[in-house]
């Protein structure tokens, strides 16, 4: 026997269970963090790539919970206009997508491809290489410098476009949105 289709009204309700379980499993992984973090004394490591992409993760989460809010103070007839399968499979994609973009941008921080004052600083960026262990294990070179991965690692994560028009500017510096010149 088939389930019946959810009713576009209770698409609302739809995602919010969803995103409820995703709610929990995201605090299930932070409890599993802490954990690890706290037993570095047993030779137990954990790379800051966990955290932050633990963190792209709660912004992207963070984000759908932000869009479901504005969902339910739309029309009804916008409502019913989208799938819910569509509306449940971004519930799940959004932390994953922000996991992935938040250790893009860490990368993009590791790298020096991004620098200034609000952008953590790697101070063993600049060694040779000699294994990915030890290139994981290149962290900020202070706590502050820490702070700002993290802070970055939920922005990137809750704004879905930040990274991507990062990479864009990257890619093509001159095809980035500015003032045009007057033909």
């Amino acid at each position: 026997m088939t389930r019946p289709a959810e009713r576009p009204s209770d698409l609302v309700s739809l995602q919010a269970r969803h995103l409820g379980f995703v709610v929990v499993a995201s605090v299930a992984l932070g409890v599993v963090a802490l954990v690890l973090l706290g037993n570095t004394a047993r030779g137990l490591s954990l790379s800051l790539a966990y955290p932050v992409a633990l963190l792209g993760s709660a912004g992207g989460t963070a984000n759908a919970y932000r869009r479901l809010q504005r969902l339910q103070a739309t029309d009804r007839s916008l409502r019913e206009k989208v799938p819910a399968t569509l509306a449940v499979l971004q519930v799940y994609l959004s932390p994953v997508t922000g996991a992935v973009f938040a250790l893009v941008l860490y990368v993009l921080f590791l790298a020096g491809l991004l620098q200034g004052d609000l952008f953590p600083h790697f101070a063993c960026a600049a060694e040779p290489f000699t294994s990915f262990g030890r290139f994981a294990d290149c962290g900020p070179s202070t706590n502050s410098d820490v702070a700002m991965a993290l802070v970055w690692a939920f922005v990137a994560g809750f704004g879905e476009h930040f990274v991507p028009n990062v990479l864009d500017h990257l890619v093509a510096p001159d095809l980035a949105p500015g003032p045009q010149p007057n033909g």
